[in-house]
C-alpha cells in the first residue's frame, strides 16, 4: 500500500506526521542528542518551541527552521524556537 492509495483523510495524517517529524529530524541534525526536552507553548498565530538543550544548537536550529515549510502548510501555524541551556530535568 502506498501513499496514492490511501484515502484523503490518511493522506492528510501522513502530511502532518511528516511535518513534526521533519522538524524533529532537523533538532537532532548533529546527531548528538543536544535537545533533551521539548515543550510546545501556543503562541497566537504559531507555535513555540522551547528546548532544553545541553550544548550549541544553531545547526539544530537552523535545519529545523529550513523544514518547518510543511508544518506551515499543513498547520497554517508559525513554529518559533526559544532554547532554554542545561535546564532539563
Amino acid at each position: 500500500l502506498g501513499y496514492a492509495d490511501l484515502g484523503k483523510e490518511d493522506r492528510r495524517r501522513v502530511k502532518m506526521l511528516s511535518a513534526i517529524l521533519r522538524i524533529a529530524d532537523g533538532l537532532d541534525r548533529s546527531h548528538a542528542a543536544l535537545v533533551d526536552e521539548i515543550h510546545v507553548i501556543p503562541d497566537g498565530e504559531a507555535l513555540t518551541l522551547e528546548l532544553s538543550a545541553n550544548g550549541d544548537v544553531d545547526l539544530e536550529l537552523y535545519t529545523a527552521g529550513r523544514r518547518a515549510d510543511i508544518f506551515r502548510e499543513v498547520f497554517g501555524r508559525d513554529v518559533k524556537f526559544r532554547v532554554k541551556k542545561g535546564e532539563a530535568k
